[in-house]
């Protein structure tokens, strides 16, 4: 996994420290890399973020500033991006408010509510999801740029299509 507990908390909005993090929530983090990160980002360049502690000299540098964020010197001049932490912190906050401590039984999905909590209407929560969402597109689309902006990341980042969500998602590289 390319994020971890600490970072999540740390790079995205609020969530109950009570969730049992490797029950509930580390599932969602492969999740959101499997389906969000690795179409975007090309598998070996996904596959050395993950391994970045073993990665070459030249390389090392450019992929933990794709990590943590910063400001680099682009075609259009200065530019400040955020990183991959915080893209995925945030795709993974926007899966973790699909899933509002229900639970699947042998009579199908139930939550449970009582007389002190009561669950955020539907249009509410999903209006909430679109907007977190639409923040971690923003977040991925800086480090995209980022990416091509340093040969090394975009020679890494290779080419090809991949499947994502219905559509195709061009990657860097063609």
């Amino acid at each position: 996994m390319i994020i971890d507990e600490q970072i999540l908390r740390a790079k995205c909005r609020h969530f109950s420290e009570n969730m049992d993090f490797d029950k509930l929530v580390k599932p969602i983090i492969e999740e959101v890399e499997q389906l969000d990160m690795k179409p975007l980002l090309g598998q070996r360049l996904f596959i050395a973020l993950q391994n970045v502690d073993k990665t070459g000299d030249p390389e090392r540098e450019p992929l933990l500033r794709l990590l943590v964020g910063g400001q680099y010197e682009g075609c259009g001049g200065t530019a400040i991006f955020e990183g991959v932490y915080k893209a995925e912190a945030y795709y993974t906050y926007a899966r973790l408010l699909r899933n509002p401590n229900g639970f699947l039984s042998a009579t199908g999905f139930r939550q449970s509510v009582d007389t002190f909590s009561n669950y955020a209407e539907y249009k509410e929560r999903e209006s909430t999801i679109i907007a977190v969402k639409q923040a971690a597109d923003s977040y991925m689309a800086d480090c995209m740029d980022y990416i091509r902006s340093v040969p090394e990341l975009a020679k890494l980042a290779g080419g090809g299509s991949h499947r994502r969500h219905g559509g195709i998602t061009h990657v860097i590289g063609e």
